[in-house]
């Protein structure tokens, strides 16, 4: 590989979270004046979010990137032409990267004019899948590729701002859907969603394959990664497609030793899981939000119609909320609120009080589309 890859010598690239306060300078955001984002409510979170959603105007099925701007409690949408799978925010350039497999590409806007500035396609039928992963230092985006005749997966790599394809190189496995750093930058680590369904390590200067690691019970694929600690990782998972593979009716959430590569299962209660093959579609992922500050994280169980609360010492079950087909879930940027989107027709945004744990309904959001693609949900302010 170029050399651009070799480990910075700074710490940590930029999370999602960190996005909050790096664009906040920005003097637009997806064209909404500043005026308008610094007008305050005495109560309600300020910020604003993204999310691909599907969208059912006059009985007719559309796609969009929605706009979330909380402290108006309003939505806006941009028309996209495709559903929307990952979205990547890219502080650098003030970028937002928008796959979707459905087209087999990858839109670009500007976050200051909500405007599409580049679309990327791969060549021979190859597909993005789910989420990227955006390293300001080395100034690239890493995303998982497909070949959907083989099932096999590559990481391809751009250059942030020229949008230059620089490399690609194998993910040690099929289907990679997120793509994370070690803690110590060295290694790129790769959760492959199909087949043997394993987290593979490659090295992020070679691209090499160093390791990897398969979660104990066939059928589970690995989908969302946040990062517990130094050393941990906790994995959302989904169902694979293959009927004939799922051995298990009890959704899970995984934890990696990415020091030692061991692996272990947190299981949820099966009054709270039931049959995921019951409804909606087998393939669909828990979500998972940390919230270090009260030493617990939430899991979001699509089809379920749940949102579970586990302690981050012991991961024993805290409490769980009963709500319509949750998909993605983060914290509002003041800490106050988990912020879950729903899959379901006006479902939109809910709130849940992150102290107490239960639902603040006064604070919903209502929407008019039919539901959020994929749980992609992030804060771009």
């Amino acid at each position: 590989m170029n050399q651009m890859y070799s480990p910075s010598k700074q710490k940590n690239v930029v999370s999602r979270r960190s996005l909050l306060s790096s664009l906040r300078a920005l003097p637009l955001a997806f064209g909404l004046p500043r005026a308008l984002l610094a007008s305050k409510s005495p109560s309600f979170p300020q910020g604003i979010y993204v999310a691909g959603v599907l969208t059912l105007k006059a009985g007719v099925r559309g796609s969009a990137l929605a706009v979330f701007e909380l402290s108006q409690k309003k939505t806006h949408l941009i028309e996209m032409g495709y559903g929307v799978h990952g979205v990547m925010p890219d502080v650098k350039f003030n970028h937002l990267y928008c796959s979707a497999k459905e087209v087999k590409g990858i839109k670009v806007l500007d976050l200051s004019t909500g405007k599409v500035v580049k679309e990327l396609t791969l060549e021979n039928g190859k597909e993005f899948c789910g989420h990227g992963l955006v390293d300001p230092k080395r100034n690239v985006i890493y995303f998982g590729v497909m070949d959907p005749a083989t099932k096999n997966g590559h990481i391809t790599v751009y250059e942030l701002g020229s949008f230059k394809k620089l490399e690609q190189f194998a993910s040690g496995g099929q289907y990679p859907h997120e793509i994370v750093l070690s803690s110590d930058e060295k290694k790129l680590i790769v959760a492959n969603s199909y087949g043997a369904s394993e987290m593979s390590f490659l090295d992020v200067t070679s691209g090499k394959k160093l390791a990897a690691v398969g979660t104990p019970t066939q059928g589970v694929g690995l989908r969302h990664v946040q990062r517990l600690d130094e050393n941990h990782l906790l994995i959302g998972t989904s169902l694979t497609p293959d009927l004939s593979k799922i051995t298990m009716r009890e959704p899970r959430v995984v934890l990696l030793n990415e020091k030692t590569g061991e692996i272990s299962e947190i299981m949820i209660n099966k009054h709270l899981a039931g049959t995921p093959l019951a409804r909606h579609h087998i393939s669909e992922s828990l979500s998972i939000c940390l919230d270090k500050r009260r030493q617990r994280f939430a899991v979001t169980l699509p089809y379920n119609d749940a949102v579970v609360f586990f302690d981050l010492k012991g991961f024993k079950i805290l409490g769980a909320n009963k709500m319509l087909h949750p998909a993605g879930i983060d914290l509002t940027p003041d800490g106050r609120f988990y912020l879950v989107s729903c899959k379901t027709l006006d479902a939109g945004l809910r709130f849940i009080d992150a102290e107490t744990m239960a639902e603040a309904p006064e604070w919903a959001v209502e929407q008019d589309y039919e539901h959020l693609a994929h749980g992609s949900f992030v804060p771009v302010l």
